[in-house]
């Protein structure tokens, strides 16, 4: 009889045990489905007790901070492209019409990189084609207008006018407004990363090529 009696206490103990260690599973589990998140650790600027957020141009943007971006890829002319843009003149060349209708994608960029693969030669000419290039530098002009915020410069015909078209592209892009980086005039220059201001944050712009 004692031996049942003790039998029936040890049933009694362990379904008790069960029990507990049960419920305390289901306690941690509910608690830590339920568990918040901690505070963004990162300090948002306030703007009139609101959260200060940037969407630039970015559509549909899930973040705080979004920064659109596009990049083309080369600007490559060759002279049986640009002869249908001559204005009557010689050796003058209105590009405007050709890079407008892509204005509508770039207005919708914050920023807005081309790729002059081609160097640009002196206003009047002498402009060649394949294999050595020399393109007419109303094309700066034109990227301007058409909304590039800067071009890239590093291509595999960079070099095909020698230094004298390095520095005559960088000098036409400048003057037409552009930013630029991929080539340069000094090794100080080259050192110096390019930088854009995006109204929502800064982007660099890093460039290479294979040639």
């Amino acid at each position: 009889m004692k031996n049942r009696r003790k039998s029936l206490w040890k049933v009694i103990l362990i379904v008790v045990l069960a029990i507990t260690v049960v419920a305390a599973g289901l306690f941690l589990t509910q608690n830590f489905w339920n568990t918040k998140p901690k505070d963004d650790p990162i300090e948002i600027p306030q703007t009139e007790d609101k959260i200060a957020v940037f969407h630039g141009a970015a559509p549909n943007c899930p973040e705080r901070y979004c920064v659109s971006i596009t990049v083309n890829g080369d600007l490559l002319f060759h002279p049986a492209l640009w002869k249908n843009f001559a204005t009557g003149d010689e050796n003058e060349y209105d590009f405007d019409s050709l890079l407008a209708p892509m204005k509508q994608y770039y207005e919708k960029s914050d920023l807005a990189i081309c790729d002059m693969e081609t160097p640009l030669a002196k206003k009047g000419g002498n402009y060649t084609g394949y294999p050595i290039f020399n393109t007419p530098p109303q094309l700066a002009t034109a990227a301007k207008n058409a909304g590039y915020d800067a071009c890239t410069t590093d291509t595999n015909h960079s070099v095909d006018q020698g230094t004298a078209g390095v520095n005559r592209t960088i000098d036409t892009l400048e003057s037409a407004g552009l930013k630029h980086t991929g080539s340069y005039k000094t090794e100080e220059e080259s050192e110096q990363p390019l930088i854009l201001d995006a109204e929502g944050g800064k982007v660099a712009i890093i460039t290479g090529t294979n040639s």
